[in-house]
């Protein structure tokens, strides 16, 4: 289907909140106009906009992961006292990390 650029933009926020990419929703034009500007091809510019939405993804995924875990703020290995549990073995764990 041939479109003009501006029926495009038109439509795409729709088509994206439909798909649930929301991270490309947000940088398709400024990558558009960069990919415009610069003649990148169209696998570049897809490309481009999918690595942004995998790393949002990534992102959002271990923040959920994080809220869901009930652990306080700030909680790291680095401050886990393992003398406090030690049927912890600390390399053990860290090889988990």
């Amino acid at each position: 289907m041939t479109r003009t650029k501006d029926q495009a933009a038109a439509v795409l926020p729709t088509l994206l909140k439909a798909l649930r990419l929301p991270s490309i929703n947000r940088n398709w034009k400024r990558l558009t106009d960069t990919a415009d500007l610069d003649g990148w091809p169209a696998a570049n510019l897809l490309a481009s906009l999918l690595e942004i939405e995998m790393a949002d993804r990534s992102s959002r995924r271990i923040q959920r992961h994080r809220d869901q875990s009930g652990l306080p703020a700030g909680k790291t290995f680095a401050t886990f006292d393992f003398d406090a549990a030690p049927g912890i073995r600390k390399p053990h764990l860290l090889s988990l990390a």
